[in-house]
């Protein structure tokens, strides 16, 4: 996904000090709520306390003043006091029940004489749900059904001795006095400090916010977009950029990072630039010294030389790849002949597993058919890769293809680089860069060693090939078949190609013959025009089938294969018997 990198293009809601501002603002939105709503439940108690202590204190003045008035037998004076208390603005309304609950007197005249019915009415259930109510003045909080809070004081009006002519002396109480306060004008000073509390806390938020981001964008977002600048700088090139470090903070201590960074990065591209420089010096020495040598033995100790001090290869070792798939060691570097030889020997079994008769084991290896066999694979496909070693014979070690001219003629075996893993990347990359100078000039090399091969003396390798088959197939009292195959046209061949070319077209001609050959086999070529291939513990019969259908399988155009097979001891008992009969 693309990303803007421009810090300009960055939304004011989106910026860094919007988050931290609201973030904050959030935080104290719940602080302040929880503390207000607090506060304002603790005002509101103490306002009710204090309506509810002057309400009682009211309310027994009030029935001080009516019992006065009772004992002077004026039921006028009574009712008068009644009027005249509840015509204040804060009384709601005031009556006198008596013990059995009617009311007596009350502001409205129209409710003399009814009963209240205490199991109903709201307020009086607050006392008379307890069972027998209490002898003090109580005070009582409901809402009526408008919605109108109301502060209700009952206050008992005891039989004293003075009553007792009117009332039995054994009735505590005679009635009751009730009062009910409108705390209206309380309920307004309590929304009004809600509602300054509320908009307090919204300034204070706001405030805060606009505190939170000026700061914020003093102290970080300027620092910020200043590293953010040298940032956008170095990812242009420059690597000469430096912070003033002011302060001792956590944006200094970044400022103060970002310069030990930057100076990183300079120091390690100005030190991959001297090595690449060396590389480039040594890989130019390397295809010098090849491109002067007329043969891979010549060149290859130098070329070794030349891989310890340029790459620090501590331990190395070149291999030549036969096209019958046989390993010739070349050269090694700080190996002994016996670590060189188990190398060899495992690259060996890995290019030949379908042509050995004996157990894979003799080298140490335990590794699985199909594993050893991707090796070889790996190799023809010119890859560099790790192969895993043992751990009681060999360590893991770096397989280098050199491949040119799409053949597979040689790869480099490398165990240990000094101060470096063989199997990191930077590894891989720099010899595959090794690889490609050397491989075209190990093929020519390989190509002209082959050709002076071919004049001095081929037969006698041949010979000694089939002697050291003949030797094991006669351990098994086993049969040994050989064929010839001759390719006609050979000159022509020469002509349409030239003989460079014609001559590695046989080569591949070969090595796709041994492809398709499914039995333990080796082959050989033996001339320019003449590939034999040994069966060992194959039957003639069996050897005639088996090369006819590899030969109609692989071809090459304008020539043809003429094919002639022998059988040991049928045909002769020893190698140049057998090359006479063929």
């Amino acid at each position: 996904m693309a990303f803007d990198m421009n810090l300009k293009n960055i939304r004011f809601t989106k910026g860094l000090g919007m988050k931290m501002g609201i973030i904050l603002v959030i935080g104290l939105f719940i602080i302040i709520s929880i503390f207000s709503h607090l506060n304002i439940k603790l005002s509101e108690k103490r306002l009710i306390d204090m309506a509810t202590y002057g309400a009682t204190k009211s309310s027994i003045s009030i029935k001080n003043a009516i019992e006065h008035a009772m004992l002077s037998g004026d039921k006028q004076i009574i009712q008068t006091i009644i009027n005249t208390v509840g015509s204040e603005s804060m009384v709601e309304d005031i009556k006198i029940v008596d013990a059995g609950g009617v009311v007596k007197w009350a502001k409205n005249t129209n409710e003399i004489g009814n009963m209240l019915d205490r199991t109903k009415i709201k307020s009086c259930l607050v006392c008379h749900k307890v069972g027998k109510p209490s002898r003090n003045p109580q005070t009582i909080l409901f809402t009526k059904d408008q919605g109108k809070r109301i502060l209700r004081n009952v206050t008992p009006i005891d039989n004293k001795a003075e009553c007792f002519s009117c009332h039995p002396a054994e009735n505590k109480v005679i009635g009751k006095l009730l009062i009910d306060y409108s705390i209206t004008e309380l309920d307004s000073i309590t929304s009004k400090n809600r509602n300054l509390l509320i908009a307090s806390a919204i300034a204070t938020l706001l405030g805060t916010l606009v505190i939170t981001m000026v700061f914020f964008n003093r102290l970080v977002g300027k620092p910020i977009g200043n590293i953010f600048d040298k940032i956008q700088q170095v990812a242009s090139g420059n690597l000469d950029v430096q912070i003033e470090v002011k302060g001792k903070d956590e944006i200094a201590l970044l400022g103060a990072f970002f310069n030990d960074m930057v100076y990183g990065i300079k120091t390690y591209i100005e030190r991959e630039q001297k090595e690449h420089i060396e590389e480039r010096l040594t890989l130019a020495n390397i295809a010098d010294i090849l491109n002067r040598s007329e043969s891979v033995e010549e060149a290859t100790d130098l070329i070794l030389n030349t891989l310890n001090i340029g790459f620090a290869v501590q331990k190395a070792m070149i291999l030549y790849i036969g096209y019958d798939g046989s390993m010739q060691i070349k050269g090694t570097l700080g190996l002994t002949h016996e670590q060189a030889e188990i190398f060899k020997n495992y690259m060996e079994v890995a290019f030949n597993i379908d042509n050995y008769y004996y157990p894979i084991e003799q080298i140490g290896q335990e590794k699985g058919y199909f594993e050893i066999r991707r090796i070889k694979e790996m190799v023809l496909s010119g890859e560099i890769f790790i192969a895993s070693g043992s751990k009681d014979i060999i360590e893991d070690f770096l397989v280098i293809p050199l491949k040119a001219a799409n053949t597979v003629k040689g790869a480099i075996i490398v165990s240990e680089i000094k101060g470096s893993d063989i199997s990191s990347d930077r590894a891989k990359e720099l010899f595959s860069i090794v690889a490609s100078a050397i491989a075209p000039h190990f093929y020519i090399g390989a190509y002209l060693d082959e050709k002076r091969q071919m004049k001095t003396g081929p037969f006698e390798s041949f010979i000694e090939t089939i002697r050291e088959h003949i030797h094991k197939v006669k351990q098994y009292d086993g049969t040994l078949s050989m064929a010839l195959i001759k390719l006609k046209n050979y000159e022509e061949l020469c002509k349409l190609y030239g003989a460079e070319k014609a001559f590695m077209e046989i080569n591949n001609y070969s090595l796709n013959i041994s492809k398709v050959i499914d039995k333990v086999h080796e082959t050989v070529r033996i001339s320019e025009d003449r590939i034999a291939i040994i069966l060992p513990m194959i039957a003639k019969s069996d050897a005639i089938e088996i090369i006819e259908t590899a030969s109609q399988t692989v071809k090459i155009e304008n020539v043809t294969p003429e094919i002639r097979v022998v059988t040991y001891p049928d045909n002769g008992e020893t190698a140049e018997q057998l090359i006479c009969s063929v």
